[in-house]
């Protein structure tokens, strides 16, 4: 083999792991837009009746929050009048009093908050408390958390 061969040959082993190596990193297809979901489920854990809870909807709006109460922690007595709410617990224990009477809740667990709701919430966990709440609410509003 000549050395003019050799180089040939070699340029061309480079050529083709480049091409080959940039095929390799080529952007996916875009699939179709898909019509139909498959393999979804949705299951509804807790609802209330806007028309009940706002008279105006005015400035009011929409968020999610992630509420991490550390242990021994507590959330103060607080009204949801004219800020209804709906809780998913994530992670650990705590007992929500409301009218008296305290219930415990657990991860998995759903807490619903309406405007005849008045509540406070204690960390009963040896870790801390994660809560996803959900609520609407006015932007000049400061809850008690």
């Amino acid at each position: 083999m000549t050395p003019v061969t050799s180089i040939s040959l070699i340029g061309a082993a480079i050529l083709t792991a480049v091409l080959a190596a940039t095929s390799l990193r080529a952007e996916p297809e875009t699939p179709a837009t898909p019509e139909k979901s498959v393999g979804v489920s949705a299951e509804t854990l807790a609802e209330i009746m806007l028309a009940d809870e706002l008279q105006d909807i005015g400035n009011r709006r929409l968020r999610m929050r992630l509420i991490t109460v550390e242990k021994g922690g507590i959330v103060a007595e607080h009204s949801h009048d004219g800020r209804p709410s709906v809780e998913f617990i994530l992670e650990g224990t705590s007992t929500e009093f409301r009218d008296g009477t305290g219930r415990v809740v657990t991860a998995g667990d759903h807490v619903r908050a309406d405007h005849t709701v008045t509540h406070w919430w204690r960390n009963d966990t040896d870790g801390p408390l994660t809560v996803l709440a959900v609520d609407i609410y006015e932007p000049h509003e400061e809850p008690p958390y």
